[in-house]
């Protein structure tokens, strides 16, 4: 009995050195170990264009502060940046149907999706070309001739450019032919996307009015682009199945979230960026984390559990909107003998030659919610035991 004891005595003692000795950064470091792959697809504003880190190109490294790479760090994740700045959803649909994107996609647990915006941009752009007589040039080049096109000239001769703008984009057919046929192409990229990523949550960002705000009376900017940001979204309210919408359309009406500012008295000023500044993409962040919290449906309560002949009967309570309930009796004896179902029912008999006669069980339920093929579980109910008879 004695040599029993000091036996005792000496596990102890080394199973407290070896906990001892080991490593904590290695257990952090396993605690930290990515556990999902974040796949983020779009146009600049998934890219993080203008932040401080930018750059340009497939697979780089977004920003810091970008809302993919804040999502990424939220969701201890893998992050794998498809975005590309100026995509427009004809490009994002050839680079999916080319298998640009296949292998990560097919690996992705989440995946964000921000297209749109480039589709009417262009045609802006093409628009505001004409009425300034600027032969074409885009960007940067585009805003400075804007701005040069008032230098020089009088108040009146200011007032009509600014009326022939407004004239221009005032029910504008180019504008809504553009915006209305997003519309198709939207329900494609979303089709393809669930096809390739099977196993991920889906979530697309619908389009904000980044002039929202800036309606100066001399040119209504936020006014005049409503109208083509308004026909845009409603694409996203025609094809809502298979991804959960980030409505970044009503919390960026506030222009502080975005680099855009215009002032007629300070054109050396004038910066008409439509891109979220940092603190928009906090917020854009936020939404997509809170939505895909909401995604995991909430436990659920095991009431009762009860064992007959082959069987176990179970009743369930919860409030839950879920796609399903998925109840797992597991041997205490035998990990391997297990027995799941899936049911809509709160009330529910199991039954199966798996149930072993004598046996004691462990009975779980969990909720689920259905993506694709993918089922979202809940975290586990509370446990209750039951013996077979």
């Amino acid at each position: 009995m004695k040599r029993k004891s000091w036996l005792l005595v000496i596990v102890c003692i080394v199973f407290s050195v070896v906990n001892l000795m080991r490593n904590p950064k290695e257990e952090s470091s396993a605690a930290n170990t990515p556990s999902a792959t974040y796949v983020a697809l779009g146009d600049s504003i998934a890219a993080g264009y203008g932040l401080e880190g930018y750059q340009e190109g497939v697979g780089v490294k977004a920003p810091a502060t970008s809302y993919q790479a804040i999502l990424t760090k939220k969701l201890n994740a893998i992050s794998v940046n498809d975005a590309i700045t100026g995509i427009t959803s004809d490009m994002l649909l050839e680079a999916l149907n080319a298998g640009n994107y296949d292998k990560e996609l097919l690996e992705a647990t989440y995946v964000t999706i921000s297209i749109g915006a480039n589709d009417i941009l262009t045609v802006f752009q093409e628009e505001l070309c004409s009425v300034l007589g600027s032969n074409g040039v885009v960007g940067q080049e585009l805003l400075a001739n804007f701005q040069q096109s008032f230098q020089g000239k009088s108040f009146g001769e200011i007032a009509t450019l600014l009326e022939n703008i407004q004239k221009c984009f005032n029910n504008n057919e180019k504008l809504f032919a553009e915006a209305e046929r997003f519309h198709d192409k939207l329900g494609t990229i979303v089709k393809l996307v669930r096809q390739k990523a099977p196993n991920a949550d889906i979530y697309v960002n619908n389009i904000y009015n980044p002039y929202d705000g800036i309606d100066n009376p001399l040119l209504p900017l936020g006014k005049m682009a409503e109208p083509y940001i308004r026909t845009l979204n409603e694409a996203f309210n025609k094809y809502f199945q298979d991804y959960t919408l980030i409505d970044v359309y009503s919390i960026f009406k506030n222009t502080v979230y975005v680099n855009a500012n215009f002032s007629l008295f300070h054109l050396d000023q004038l910066n008409l960026d439509p891109h979220p500044n940092e603190n928009g993409h906090k917020v854009i962040a936020a939404l997509c984390e809170s939505a895909i919290k909401n995604n995991v449906p909430k436990a659920v309560h095991l009431s009762r559990a009860t064992a007959g002949k082959g069987k176990i009967k179970v009743k369930i309570k919860t409030d839950e909107k879920s796609d399903g309930l998925q109840i797992r009796c597991v041997n205490l004896n035998d990990d391997k003998n297990e027995v799941i179902v899936n049911t809509n029912k709160k009330g529910y008999t199991v039954k199966s030659d798996e149930l072993k006669k004598g046996q004691t069980y462990k009975v779980t339920v969990y909720s689920y919610r259905q993506q694709g093929e993918r089922k979202v579980f809940s975290k586990c109910s509370n446990v209750i035991l039951v013996k077979v008879k």
